[in-house]
């Protein structure tokens, strides 16, 4: 095998490592939102709203930077 085409079989690895971190970020992501939508929409307790957002803020940030690696 030539060191092109393992550069390539490595280069493979790695971009779907990537895809599966950001498929995972999704996830985490999506229980996030529905943890806000049942309990603070439901309880109207607000008093951790921010800090909440503020974790889904960090992995939009994150799987954008990821994505734009692509």
């Amino acid at each position: 095998m030539t060191y092109e085409q393992k550069s390539a079989v490595v280069i493979s690895q790695l971009r779907a490592d990537r895809d599966r971190l950001l498929d995972a970020l999704d996830k985490i992501r999506a229980e996030i939102a529905e943890f806000e939508e049942e309990v603070f929409h439901r309880t109207k307790d607000y008093s951790d709203y921010a800090a909440v957002r503020h974790c889904l803020d960090i992995i939009d940030k994150y799987k954008a930077k990821g994505e734009v690696e692509k």
